[in-house]
C-alpha cells in the first residue's frame, strides 16, 4: 500500500550577516531576502556569536574588517561551534588581495567574494 503521507516543504534557509556597516548589510539583506532566505544581521562579532548560538543559520556572510574580532577569526569561531555539522562561511571584503584570499581559506571559509559583486553571480555561488 502506498502511504499517503505528504512530505513537508523544506525549510526556509536563513542566513547571518555580519557586517558593521549598515548599508553593506542592507545591500546583502536584498540580495538574500530576493531569494527567499530568513535573514539575521549582527553588527558586531560578540552578537553574531550569539545569534549564531540562538538562531542556528544555515550559512554566514562575514565581513572581513571589523573591530575586535575580524572576519577571520570570526569564522575560526564559527567553524569551532559547529563542531562536526558542516556549516559553510563566506567571507566578503571591498579589497581582496591574494593574501587575503588564502588567510580566509586556512581560516575555514568555504569561498571568498569581493565587493562590488554581481547579486546574481552572489546567489549562484551560494546555492552552489
Amino acid at each position: 500500500m502506498i502511504s499517503n503521507n505528504i512530505i513537508p516543504a523544506r525549510d526556509t534557509a536563513s542566513v547571518l550577516i555580519v557586517d558593521d556597516l549598515q548599508s553593506d548589510t542592507e545591500l546583502i539583506e536584498t540580495v538574500f531576502k530576493s531569494d527567499d532566505f530568513r535573514v539575521f544581521k549582527s553588527a558586531n562579532p560578540v552578537e553574531a556569536i550569539d545569534t549564531f548560538e540562538t538562531c542556528h543559520p544555515d550559512i554566514a556572510i562575514i565581513d572581513i574588517t571589523m573591530r575586535d574580532i575580524n572576519g577571520f577569526q570570526l569564522c575560526r569561531i564559527f567553524k569551532d561551534m559547529a563542531g562536526r555539522r558542516f556549516f559553510p562561511v563566506v567571507l566578503i571584503a571591498a579589497h581582496s588581495d591574494r593574501g587575503s584570499k588564502i588567510k580566509g581559506f586556512e581560516s575555514g571559509a568555504d569561498d571568498f567574494i569581493s565587493r562590488p559583486f554581481d547579486p546574481r553571480e552572489f546567489l549562484a555561488r551560494i546555492r552552489s
